[in-house]
């Protein structure tokens, strides 16, 4: 597998975002990996090596703060990068073990900077642990 090359989860149901996001970010040498529903990416998270998550606040199947706890539980160090439109997600997406928060819509140029920002904290933790 080539570890140059960053995993990202988007647990996100708009089908249409997934794809930009995949294009974006493969740009960025990221390799994007989408889950329409909670249980999915779960089931995705649990099974598979990942860089970082990307948990949209409404799913069909349950919330984005269901989807950090659950990834907490088995899943300590990975960052989770939870975006809404809803103004009291902050605090419960920081409550559920999120490092990063990013309002709707949008705004590219910050939410690459913090997708960089997370992947290469996530790398240095995940040096110092090999070590």
């Amino acid at each position: 597998m080539d570890r140059s090359r960053k995993r990202i989860l988007c647990i996100e149901d708009d089908e249409d975002t997934c794809v930009l996001l995949a294009l974006w970010l493969g740009l960025s040498n990221c390799e994007v990996i989408s889950a329409p529903t909670m249980a999915r990416g779960i089931d995705l998270a649990r099974h598979q090596g990942f860089d970082l998550y990307l948990v949209d606040s409404r799913l069909p199947d349950g919330t984005g703060v269901e989807v950090c706890h659950q990834i907490r539980a088995f899943d300590a160090h990975t960052p989770i990068l939870f975006w809404s439109g809803d103004d009291d997600a902050p605090n419960q997406a920081y409550a559920a073990g999120a490092q990063a928060f990013i309002a709707k819509p949008i705004d590219p140029d910050p939410f690459k900077k913090t997708i960089e920002d997370l992947l290469r904290v996530h790398r240095s933790k995940e040096a110092e642990r090999s070590v």
